[in-house]
């Protein structure tokens, strides 16, 4: 806390986080390769007068997968809960003959896994406001907030798979059939590094509160409007 005068003061925080790999305990190893970083966030408050304040901020952050989304293995997960027709028609393609041949479409077989290969996600964030209290039983927040994260780290739908199927060829794999011994195409949906999110958007607050008859009466309105 650094008070620049009576009227304004900024808060500094700095952290350092050091995360290690995933072991495999099973086979031996690491999974992936850990990381590090150092985030840090600077904020201040300016009180201009006895019913505005004005404050804001400015930070970074770093967030490591989940041990699911990096170490699980492939594993069994139901079929899609859509239909899709098999994106590879051409009859060239390694993958053409494991597709289910149906004009208007069919289930697949899903798999999910982890990755070994994510990177973690980091994010940079602002926020400036003010608070104002014009009269003693009424006070307004208004806050205007963005963030962006960059490597964002999620499972893509089964549409982003077949809709981009030659961009997620990897995502794709075939599943044997028990009772007829046949293969079908089949999709893996792993944990990506799906790229870059920002949303933005002003969370604002109204508090009144009153006494009728004795009675405290406190009446709130919270929300957020979103812009992206």
């Amino acid at each position: 806390l650094l008070p620049f005068a009576d009227n304004f003061e900024t808060t500094v925080s700095v952290r350092y986080d050091d995360i290690s790999a995933v072991s495999d305990n099973v086979n031996g190893g690491d999974i992936d390769r850990g990381d590090d970083d150092i985030t840090y966030k600077i904020s201040g408050l300016f009180t201009a007068n006895d019913w505005l304040s004005l404050r804001g901020s400015f930070g970074t952050g770093f967030k490591a997968p989940s041990m699911r989304e990096i170490g699980e293995p492939l594993s069994e997960f139901g079929v899609t809960s859509g239909t899709f027709v098999c994106p590879f028609l051409d009859p060239n393609d390694p993958l053409n003959p494991f597709c289910r041949q149906s004009a208007t479409g069919d289930q697949y077989d899903v798999f999910r896994q982890g990755s070994g290969e994510l990177t973690f996600e980091t994010s940079e964030q602002y926020t400036f406001g003010a608070v104002i209290q014009p009269l003693d039983n009424f006070d307004m927040t208004v806050d205007y907030w963005n963030i962006e994260l960059e490597n964002l780290v999620e499972r893509l739908t089964e549409s982003q798979i077949f809709n981009n199927a030659e961009t997620y060829r990897n995502l794709f794999t075939t599943k044997t059939n028990l009772a007829t011994g046949q293969e079908f195409l089949a999709i893996i949906q792993a944990a990506v590094n799906a790229g870059t999110r920002k949303q933005s958007g002003v969370d604002y607050s109204f508090n009144y509160d009153m006494e009728i008859g004795g009675t405290q009466l406190d009446l709130s309105l919270l929300g957020t409007y979103m812009i992206e």
